[in-house]
């Protein structure tokens, strides 16, 4: 097709994609909004937050007990879910040991958490939950640790200089 000029409404008619050489059109030349991001479809990761815990936490106390790791995500849309990802080392000294996860003040595990290190182990937890929170304003994830009774000791980790992580992503919904 021949190109045509129309010098009313200032059009070029019958150019194919790619049909300009390098560095005849830039960003000046192109309408505002003319051109968007690559559309990303259901399941692509929009977010990665991170925190990494190099203390170690220790603890008595049979009710959840905060243990150092957290991070704060905003949802860029209510359908989107968050995928949180935990490594912990835990030890449960003359008892057992447990792990859960909050968003903000919901334990999302409920009285037994998701994991447990069974009397006198050492065990390093691996968790990995998909949220929904529904929500587009931040969104705070803490782990929490417990052990079974009031006397028994819980350390997390149980080695000194271990490491510890908690990660969330955005997913698109």
């Amino acid at each position: 097709m021949a190109l045509t000029f129309n010098g009313s409404n200032n059009t070029i008619a019958g150019v194919a994609v790619g049909g300009f050489p390098d560095g005849i059109v830039d960003t000046d030349m192109i309408a505002a909004s003319a051109v968007t991001a690559a559309k990303r479809g259901t399941g692509a990761v929009l977010q990665v937050v991170t925190d990494i815990d190099a203390g170690q936490f220790v603890t008595n106390s049979s009710s959840w007990q905060w243990q150092g790791l957290d991070v704060s995500i905003t949802p860029s849309s209510t359908s989107n879910k968050i995928l949180i990802i935990v490594g912990l080392a835990m030890d449960g000294q003359g008892d057992q040991a447990y792990m859960t996860l909050y968003r903000g003040t919901d334990n999302l595990g409920g009285s037994e958490g998701f994991g447990a290190a069974q009397h006198e182990s050492r065990c390093i937890s691996g968790l990995v939950y998909l949220d929904s929170p529904s929500s587009t304003s931040s969104v705070q994830y803490r782990v929490a640790v417990r052990n079974g009774n009031n006397s028994t000791t819980v350390e997390c980790p149980p080695w000194a200089n271990g490491k510890q992580s908690i990660v969330a992503m955005e997913i698109a919904g």
